[in-house]
């Protein structure tokens, strides 16, 4: 019992640590990503929801928060250089 108890702790506590983050753009758009958005030289770098680099100007960005789903959109990101 003691093991099953501890083992769960265990789940809720890492299950906790994935963190998605959803940034909303200045059209409405919204991308969701795996990491925390990085600021470097006016640009957000993160992996998508697919894993891949991406980066978007900080000039597009309205809102980065931090969430679970968001209604998937038709808009990506080009790839990190």
């Amino acid at each position: 019992m003691k093991k099953t108890l501890i083992l769960l702790m265990a789940t809720l506590a890492l299950s906790g640590c994935a963190s998605r983050y959803v940034t909303t753009m200045s059209n409405g758009n919204q991308v969701t990503a795996t990491t925390k958005p990085r600021l470097d030289r006016g640009y957000y770098f993160f992996k998508d929801a697919q894993g891949r680099n991406a980066y978007v100007p900080v000039g597009r960005v309205r809102e980065i928060a931090r969430g679970g789903t968001v209604r998937e959109s038709n808009f990506s990101v080009p790839p990190a250089r």
